[in-house]
């Protein structure tokens, strides 16, 4: 036989109330604790979001993001000089009357209820189409300009991957998970050189971009002197100019300029623009972000 202990109900609010404070004590303290574990965690991560600013803006990058900013600049002044001679040349080749751009909707996009977001925006469209209208640009020479802007692409594209990192690394992951084939024993020498161009054919993209590179320089070259004469007057008037030569006098050197900045001086703002970039990304410390 078992003897049953009783408690009285007396006793069990006693120990309730006992223990009351216990559970209120370790709830304020849980609570506490997980506040302080929060503020903790936030003030670690603005931590480290002020250590990557301070990294990131070090005098040394900010110096290259700066001349970035300018280049970029140059860059559009250098497009907008380079332009004239397409836009020139579609002049030449048709008649046809001149675009009338207005102001791209510079006025619709100023009415906006967004007061900042529209004032910014209405002004670069109001620049645009003063570029616009000086360039005098016609249904001709707009496809003109078009293809200025496609040569200039080919001509700067294989700078613009060998110096993106990113790009790269996404290139070689590509080339690297091609899958090539053995050439056997007994294969003629047409199959061992067709494997040997499947094994090849995307490895000579970089190859076929610099080849085409060189055709839009030619191509470019091409069209400024045939269409931007050196001599005032157009080649025409060599004939009578060529014994009495005035390099000074007798020289279009706007055409010169615009002829230099389409066929080399551009890609060379483009080149000086990379290096820049790279600078940037030394100076931070960021040189494994792409």
């Amino acid at each position: 036989m078992t003897q049953a202990t009783s408690v009285s109900q007396d006793e069990i609010d006693q120990l309730s109330d006992k223990t009351k404070p216990t559970k209120k004590r370790l709830r304020d303290r849980y609570r506490r604790s997980g506040r302080k574990g929060k503020t903790t965690k936030a003030n670690s991560k603005l931590g480290d979001v002020g250590a990557g600013i301070k990294q990131a803006f070090t005098p040394g990058s900010t110096a290259c993001l700066i001349l970035c900013l300018l280049i970029l600049v140059l860059i559009g002044w250098l497009l907008f000089q380079g332009a004239h001679i397409y836009a020139s040349l579609g002049r030449q080749i048709g008649q046809s009357t001149l675009i009338d751009w207005q102001r791209l909707g510079a006025g619709v996009v100023e009415q906006w209820p967004i007061p900042v977001l529209s004032w910014l925006l209405s002004r670069v469209l109001w620049v645009a189409s003063d570029i616009l209208h000086a360039l005098q640009i016609t249904v001709y020479g707009l496809g003109f300009i078009l293809i200025f802007l496609l040569l200039q692409t080919g001509e700067i594209a294989p700078s613009a991957i060998k110096n993106s990192p990113a790009l790269s690394k996404s290139i070689i992951r590509s080339l690297r998970s091609f899958k090539k084939i053995k050439t056997q024993s007994g294969d003629s020498r047409l199959i061992a050189g067709m494997v040997d161009d499947y094994n090849a054919y995307y490895e000579k993209f970089m190859f076929n971009l610099r080849v085409a590179q060189y055709i839009c320089f030619l191509i470019d070259a091409a069209i400024c002197v045939s269409f931007a004469p050196f001599i005032k007057g157009g080649w025409g008037q060599w004939e009578y100019v060529k014994f009495s030569y005035n390099v000074w006098a007798d020289t279009d050197w706007t055409n010169v300029m615009r002829a230099s900045i389409a066929v080399f001086f551009l890609w060379l703002a483009c080149w000086c623009f990379f290096q820049v970039r790279k600078g940037v990304r030394i100076f931070s410390g960021r040189v494994n972000h792409g």
